[in-house]
């Protein structure tokens, strides 16, 4: 495949191959033979991750020319620096492998131009236009062409920069590293500035006794490009239990599928260069096609991403208990899940899908136990210079999703406790929630292993009320001196005030984050002291002060209100 750069004036990956668009040209003209010890690939397996990238794995076939040799033009456009691999056919022989340009030159924004072009008749018919010109380092240069020259017996292009006017000194690019080439004096009446690129060859010595042979060879890599995002249902009448569902939502920004064996990934692997490039692909950095397509989704819903708000919403055991012996879990019948050390894996038989396209793919249905729970999360952020309450704090600028995933207001949040009894664990993912026909809500469903819990933020509830409330109640001033300041510390006392008008009973958990050590807190209330937390603080803060984090767990009657209160003291100047 090659790349460029899209837009008029900029540079985009083009999916196809050269093998593509000489076949066509081919079918144009007429048969024709195979050239001697081209290989034929073909696509067997990828290995997708929820982070965009994927492991490909090609077979490859062909017979070797009179010296041994096999190659292909189809050279990937992107590949991570460590994970290109040519391998036998049982995989038993590591094969050694020459990544080079060829003399050849394509149009590739469409099958339809030419098949094969030469980078001389290219500058003749740019000379004196606007040109622009990519090297095989990487740089691009935009500029009047005007003409070429020779310096020490190598051919150069002299380009005159844009913007410089007329005069300017003219830049000299040798030939040899011209690897793409485009121009609005190129256009056929299509595309008004195409792209023309130097096809690229991969080519394997298999030794002289090889020569007239039959070759099988496996090529790998790992290369951004196509990515799988897990969705769920989670539906029913909600009251003890909720029908689960989920489906996996590909996308594919690399090549085209065809018939592959497809694997999905639960959990993301280490791979300390996977932003470096590796020399074989002739590339000078790692082009991801799929941050282009959709930037919007790239960094989002990994495991990696979610792993402390997974934390905050698992417990220990399940709502009823210890964990229940596993559930049965439906999975499609062509479907496969199967544990890899610390990742899980779907594998998906036979999957089709063109680059650019997108897909959705069932993987599996289950009842899972059902607990309703509504959480009273508070965050208390004080003024550095009085201690005072900062209204409005808990509307975190960072957080601003608008669900309890962090700590809001005082809103109540209806929750939904999900325990997962099937053997496979539930990988982080959007979950939408539907009673009936009915949409209840949507939100991030976190990850749950096989035994564990999640919480999946349904909806605020707007029958239960909660207030917090402070009021000082000791000031001893200097009471500690540190870096030439005096500081004083405060006591002060907060009332969390909690109402219910549902015609139930609620089971309730109230959780207060709040700057300072907490001293004391009524009731069956647990305490978590935390060193210094700086977000805790509008303006500064001093870092000798705690941070702690109070929870009590109660159930609520109808028309029930409970007060909880703690007393708390910390530093200030």
């Amino acid at each position: 495949m090659f790349a460029l750069r899209g837009t008029r004036g900029s540079w985009v990956r083009v999916a196809g191959s050269a093998v593509a668009l000489a076949a066509l040209a081919c079918a144009a003209a007429g048969a024709a033979e195979p050239e001697s010890g081209r290989l034929a690939l073909k696509t067997q397996r990828a290995v997708v991750f929820k982070d965009g990238y994927a492991l490909l794995i090609k077979e490859a076939k062909g017979v070797a020319d009179a010296s041994g040799r096999v190659f292909t033009l189809e050279v990937p456009d992107a590949a991570v620096l460590g994970s290109f691999w040519a391998v036998s056919r049982n995989g038993s022989e590591i094969l050694a492998m020459r990544a080079e340009y060829t003399d050849d030159w394509k149009r590739v924004d469409t099958p339809l131009g030419p098949a094969t072009n030469t980078l001389e008749n290219l500058l003749k018919q740019v000379t004196g236009k606007a040109v622009t010109l990519m090297t095989a380092g990487g740089e691009e240069f935009r500029g009047k062409l005007l003409g070429r020259t020779v310096i020490e017996d190598r051919p150069f292009v002299l380009v005159e920069p844009e913007g410089r006017g007329d005069g300017a000194q003219p830049i000299s690019i040798a030939q040899s590293q011209i690897v793409a080439v485009r121009s609005p004096a190129l256009s056929d009446g299509g595309n008004a500035d195409p792209p023309f690129a130097r096809a690229k060859r991969l080519s394997f010595d298999l030794g002289a006794e090889s020569a007239g042979k039959a070759v099988e060879l496996t090529l790998m890599f790992f290369a951004p490009g196509i990515r799988w995002i897990p969705t769920y249902r989670v539906s029913g009448d909600l009251k003890d239990t909720a029908a689960m569902a989920l489906q996996a939502e590909i996308l594919n920004q690399s090549e085209d599928l065809q018939g592959v064996a497809l694997d999905l990934v639960v959990g993301v692997p280490h791979f300390r260069f996977r932003d470096v490039v590796s020399p074989l692909v002739l590339e000078a950095t790692l082009r991801n096609a799929l941050a282009q397509a959709a930037p919007q989704l790239m960094g989002q819903m990994s495991n990696a991403t979610f792993t402390q708000r997974s934390g905050e919403w698992r417990r220990e055991g399940s709502a009823a208990g210890a964990p229940a012996a596993p559930a049965d879990i439906q999975l499609p019948p062509e479907l496969g899940a199967t544990g890899e050390q610390d990742l899980f894996v779907y594998s998906v038989p036979n999957f089709s899908l063109r680059a650019g396209g997108r897909a959705s793919v069932p993987l599996w249905q289950a009842e899972a136990p059902l607990h309703h729970l509504y959480t009273l999360d508070l965050n208390v952020v004080r003024n550095a210079e009085h201690g005072s309450m900062v209204q409005g704090e808990a509307d975190d600028a960072r957080y601003p999703t608008g669900s309890p995933l962090r700590l809001l207001k005082t809103q109540v949040w209806h929750q939904l406790e999900l325990t997962n009894r099937s053997k496979v664990p539930w990988t982080t993912g959007a979950a939408i929630i539907l009673r009936g026909n009915l949409p209840m809500g949507q939100d991030l469903l976190t990850y749950a292993p096989p035994g564990g819990t999640s919480l999946l933020p349904m909806t605020v509830a707007v029958n239960l009320r909660g207030t917090l409330a402070e009021e000082e109640i000791e000031r001893k001033p200097n009471v500690l001196s540190w870096g030439g300041h005096a500081y004083s510390l405060i006591s002060k006392k907060g009332t969390v005030t909690l109402t219910s008008y549902r015609d139930a009973d609620s089971d309730v958990r109230v959780t207060v984050s709040l700057p300072g050590k907490a001293d004391a807190v009524s009731g069956d209330g647990r305490v978590r002291i935390d060193d210094f937390h700086p977000g805790d603080w509008q303006g500064g803060g001093f870092w000798q002060n705690n941070h702690s984090e109070l929870v009590w767990e109660l159930n609520l009657k109808p028309g029930q209100t409970v007060e909880m209160t703690y007393t708390v003291s910390f530093y200030v100047p």
